[in-house]
């Protein structure tokens, strides 16, 4: 047994002590103004509500680790004012940053309405290449709306923005989606500044792609789709609406049946553990290895979110087996409940109520048609994540790079190939003899990142004229108490005229929409005429050139012509340009260039960089590389095209970052929270976004300034913040959508 001994780590006298010294010595440095900033950047990083810092419990922990604090904690007002004093501070950095811009400042913009209907917000975001030749995307501005939401209103606030950043003569491209109030905004905004803005505008690819998937998915009706699913009250109602639209209104009726208790959900996970079970049972010696057990759960789809409707399909047709496995137990279970009532002799008792899902039942064909339709959107849903996301300088992985606006043009040709052959497929005969001669072109499916070797497909794209949809294949209502095809004022159906064996109910709604979701892509295929841009970013990409065109608008000299034409006559904005030494400096760039890039350093100043450019072979640039260095690397060799070039890349496809910061919005204005002022959400969002971009560091330094300039300061010593909102009596429609 071991012996008592004195214990050694007891504090003396004289060690309690000096600890007694060193708290008072800390108690007495501490700087409240430090601490203030220190709280600020904690509210503002990680969005904390402003009304905690009032929680007595919180001030009795600040207060238990700092005495001095007692009465010094500053309340939600305080906090607001210097998060107010840190953003006007942090104005100053963020218009420098953007005056040190090496590429011209493209804006994508849109409208928000935070939750509870309280806010109307702007969100403007800058995309272009810093000093240091890095892609910079950042929340410039989230002003309020008053009034209509009109173009008009929307030009006035967006003016005001590039007017108090100093950035109007540097503005390059609007990306926005085709909302007639954007049309409207951008045109005023032409006048406002004097410049032609039509040619500067840029599609938002991602609205597109979701106005085409909407097209295969509810056919022409969308909107109206909507309005009577939000109308709609009754669950049987909205059940039969949903209904009307085939399989997959019906799939919608049966997840929303198989999830709508944990119950049933439990019941699916039960049924596919005991199939499982089942097939190890069944394995013999000479059977492949079965891969381990994953129990899944259905998806509930989303109606504005085409791209749920995709996965939520995909998960039914995975878990097919599991799913006609769930409907014949329920079917079971309302059966014996039938027999029970009939072998009952109570008068009282009411008769079992029948499953909805009765009623949704789907047949192979069914199965089939939605199997087509998760085919068929599998190219807009590559297109969507390819094309969505910020410009990079370089791929990650070997993956694409994404955003590029190079890759819209090759990604629309993938598109319209893919729907084009869905029409081939599944289109009556007569209807492709009428386009057969019609066309007069021929193209295959271009390279992309999305092309699939595939059979060349009829094209009459970019013409005045559209494909008629069939009489008889008119959207139907295939609900099981109504057989009858909605016809409209233009079309007649004769059912006596169809034969037995023709297309099912299910498949003229397939082949119906496929027609007018290949029509709504023309339609925007169309649009890219508009501007430049399109073009100029494939013929500007090293890799491609003009070969790129010449391959697959063979056919079409027309429309290679016009390219030409386009792409020359931005060239010639930049060609006759000064070529200022401190416009275009001797780039001194982090990117990795590669010497073979450069094999024109010789070129005079006197020959034309465009044709230089053209003559030039083209470069091992991999087309999943951006081709932004291979530009850097060229502008002491062609320092105007280099520039245009940067220019073009420098412009995202998408105008999915207003919805980012819509979306972080909508987490700070939780409902405890949703008393915060537009002012406020405006600020701290910014602030986080500046951060995010590299422009601004949310540091203790930042605060501290702000915070002992707020509490001595006086109020007219504030930084100047533009009042840009404006009320607009301009009657522009809010958000109508051709």
């Amino acid at each position: 047994m071991p012996t008592d001994s004195p214990i050694n780590t007891q504090r003396t006298i004289d060690s309690f002590d000096s600890l007694i010294r060193e708290r008072n010595s800390a108690i007495a440095e501490f700087d409240l103004a430090v601490f203030k900033s220190l709280l600020v950047r904690l509210f503002t990083v990680e969005q904390l509500a402003l009304a905690k810092v009032e929680s007595q419990a919180f001030r009795d922990l600040l207060i238990y680790l700092q005495p001095n604090l007692r009465g010094s904690i500053p309340c939600r007002k305080s906090l607001t004012k210097y998060i107010t004093y840190a953003y006007e501070e942090s104005l100053v950095t963020v218009e420098t940053a953007l005056a040190n811009a090496r590429t011209k400042i493209n804006l994508s913009f849109d409208l928000w309405t935070s939750p509870g209907r309280r806010l109307s917000l702007l969100g403007v975001v800058a995309h272009y290449l810093d000093d240091q030749w890095k892609p910079v995307n950042v929340l410039l501005a989230l002003p309020m709306m008053h009034g209509s939401h009109t173009g008009v209103s929307i030009a006035k606030q967006i003016h005001a923005i590039l007017t108090h950043f100093r950035i109007s003569e540097n503005f390059g491209y609007a990306i926005a989606d085709n909302a007639s109030e954007n049309t409207a905004c951008l045109d005023h905004l032409s006048e406002l500044l004097k410049v032609d803005l039509e040619k500067r505008r840029v599609m938002c690819m991602g609205h597109v792609i979701n106005l085409v998937a909407q097209q295969c998915l509810w056919g022409s009706d969308v909107d109206a789709f909507e309005e009577e699913l939000t109308n709609v009250t009754a669950e049987e109602i909205e059940l039969r609406e949903w209904r009307k639209r085939g399989p997959i209104g019906k799939l919608h009726n049966l997840i929303r049946y198989a999830c709508h208790s944990s119950k049933r959900k439990d019941l699916l996970k039960t049924i596919q553990r005991s199939q499982y079970c089942r097939l190890q049972a069944s394995q013999t010696t000479t059977s492949p290895p079965l891969e381990p057990l994953r129990v899944y759960d259905l998806i509930l789809d989303n109606m504005t979110r085409w791209n749920s409707w995709h996965d939520a399909a995909a998960r039914a047709l995975k878990l097919r087996a599991a799913i006609d496995e769930f409907v014949d137990h329920e079917t079971a279970n309302y059966n014996a409940a039938l027999a029970r009532y009939a072998g009952s002799r109570s008068l009282k008792k009411r008769p079992p109520k029948e499953p909805s899902l009765l009623s949704d039942l789907l047949s192979a064909d069914d199965w089939s048609i939605i199997t087509q339709y998760v085919e068929l959107l599998q190219p807009l849903k590559r297109a969507t994540i390819l094309l969505q996301g910020h410009v990079s300088t370089s791929a990650k992985d070997d993956k694409p790079v994404k955003g590029a606006i190079w890759q819209v043009l090759p990604i629309f040709e993938t598109m319209m190939s893919a729907f084009e052959q869905a029409r081939e497929r599944y289109l009556p005969k007569a209807t492709l003899s009428h386009r057969s001669q019609q066309a007069d072109s021929q193209l295959s499916a271009p390279s992309s990142p999305l092309a699939t070797p595939s059979p060349t497909p009829v094209r009459t794209t970019r013409s005045s004229q559209s494909i008629p949809i069939p009489r008889t294949f008119a959207p139907t209502d295939s609900s099981a108490s109504q057989n009858e095809p909605i016809v409209s004022e233009e079309q007649t159906t004769e059912p006596d005229d169809a034969e037995d064996d023709g297309p099912s109910e299910s498949q003229k709604h397939f082949s119906t929409n496929i027609n007018l979701a290949w029509q709504k892509l023309d339609v925007y295929f169309n649009k890219t005429d508009a501007t430049p841009i399109y073009r100029a970013a494939v013929v500007l990409h090293p890799r491609m050139k003009w070969r790129w065109f010449e391959r697959y608008w063979e056919k079409k000299p027309e429309w290679l012509k016009a390219a030409r034409e386009a792409v020359e006559e931005l060239w010639k904005q930049y060609k006759d340009f000064g070529g200022d030494e401190g416009q275009h400096p001797n780039p001194s760039s982090p990117i990795a260039i590669h010497d073979e890039w450069t094999p024109m350093d010789g070129q005079t100043d006197k020959t034309d960089q465009f044709k230089a450019y053209l003559d030039e072979d083209w470069a091992q640039v991999p087309l999943h590389q951006s081709p932004i260095p291979y530009w850097i690397s060229k502008l002491t060799v062609w320092p105007q095209l280099a520039q245009m070039a940067l220019d073009v890349y420098s412009t995202p496809a998408c105008s999915d970052d207003p919805e980012r910061v819509f979306s972080e919005g909508g987490a700070l204005l939780i409902p405890r929270r949703r008393q915060l002022s537009g002012d406020h959400v405006q600020q701290i969002l910014c602030l986080r976004s500046w951060q995010r971009s590299g422009i601004v560091a949310l540091d203790g330094a930042l605060f501290e300034q702000a915070v002992r300039r707020a509490d001595g300061a006086p109020i007219s010593d504030r930084l100047p913040v533009p009042n840009n909102t404006y009320e607009s009596d301009d009657e522009v429609l809010y958000h109508e959508h051709e």
